[in-house]
């Protein structure tokens, strides 16, 4: 396996707004150590993004076309098997890296041989700042036992562990052990870490910022998709045999309260969008048919909520005793937050 590089930064890129893509691309040039950046392009880009692209020292900045698929898992992929780095990063498009932290994590993961290490995120949505980390100092996942509380917070939707991004990952370990995303849609990061976990036994986390997540009000993440709940319970239920077949308690705790934070998804981005023209009538009948839904069900029984922030607990107190007033009303207020 050549590794030319000590990093490879890989973007898939799709209508990717020009300005965004020059500010991603400005914050991956600004590594000071020696890497390359991997632009993948999903279907033929348009002229102004290729020759952004191409204005960027052409040593350090390469292109990869690959057919449409609308899947930025399958488009990682490539970026995978094309790199050339000892190391790999993942970033979106619209995303910026934190230089100095993602080198720190290379230097901590090049001192104790880690296969994977987790740094801090950043999530900014218009002038609020909220700060992803899985604890306030550094922490080693070694072995068994501590690689299964590694695989738990994946599960936990405010530690920034179930993201692809923010983390380093050794290009061999990937290969060796045939890592790669599972292009389903919406959650093809968080199984790709949850099997990446699954299959290492060094993983480190260092508290640094080393990414910074640009959220806003045009995502996929907020517009309106009228298959958004069929495509989560299919992943969701997918998912659940992964965590099966890791027989862990814990693990599967976890995973309860992740379906759960899906749940308040789906009530957010589909029953309660703004933009979802149901009646009134509609949405509670939506309302009651996905709370009776056996996968739903079963996690508001057993879910604990205890690694929940204050607002999320409410939710899942409306969620659990069906409140349909106090769930509209809180989604009106957050999506009144995201817009």
């Amino acid at each position: 396996m050549n590794e030319d590089f000590t990093l490879s930064v890989i973007i898939p890129v799709y209508e990717t707004p020009l300005e965004s893509l020059k500010r991603a691309l400005d914050s991956a040039c600004a590594l000071n150590i020696d890497h390359e950046i991997l632009l993948v392009f999903d279907g033929e880009p348009n002229h102004e993004l290729l020759r952004l692209a191409t204005a960027y020292d052409h040593t350090r900045v390469h292109t990869l076309v690959i057919g449409h698929t609308g899947l930025p898992g399958a488009v990682r992929n490539q970026g995978i098997l094309a790199a050339r780095g000892h190391w790999i990063t993942f970033m979106d498009a619209d995303d910026e890296l934190i230089p100095s932290g993602i080198e720190q994590l290379i230097t901590f993961g090049v001192t104790h041989d880690f296969q994977i290490v987790q740094g801090e995120s950043k999530k900014q949505m218009h002038n609020h700042t909220e700060l992803c980390r899985l604890s306030t100092g550094e922490q080693e996942f070694i072995g068994q036992q501590s690689i299964n509380h590694f695989l738990r917070s994946i599960l936990l939707p405010d530690y920034g562990t179930g993201t692809s991004w923010a983390k380093i990952y050794n290009r061999s370990f990937l290969l060796n052990k045939n890592v790669r995303f599972e292009p389903i849609v919406p959650m093809e990061d968080t199984v790709f870490m949850f099997d990446a976990a699954v299959n290492a036994d060094r993983i480190g986390f260092a508290p640094v910022p080393c990414y910074i997540y640009h959220r806003n009000g045009e995502s996929l993440v907020t517009s309106f998709n009228p298959e958004y709940e069929k495509r989560i319970t299919f992943c969701l239920n997918t998912f659940k045999r992964r965590v099966l077949r890791c027989n862990n308690q814990a693990i599967s705790n976890a995973f309860n309260d992740y379906v759960i934070f899906y749940l308040m998804l789906i009530m957010l981005h589909f029953v309660f969008n703004p933009n979802n023209k149901l009646t009134k009538t509609e949405r509670r009948k939506y309302f009651k048919t996905i709370l009776n839904k056996n996968l739903y069900v079963n996690a508001l029984r057993q879910g604990r909520f205890r690694d929940f922030s204050i607002p999320k607990r409410i939710s899942c107190f409306a969620l659990k005793h069906r409140l349909y007033l106090p769930m509209r009303a809180i989604c009106a207020f957050r999506n009144h937050q995201l817009r």
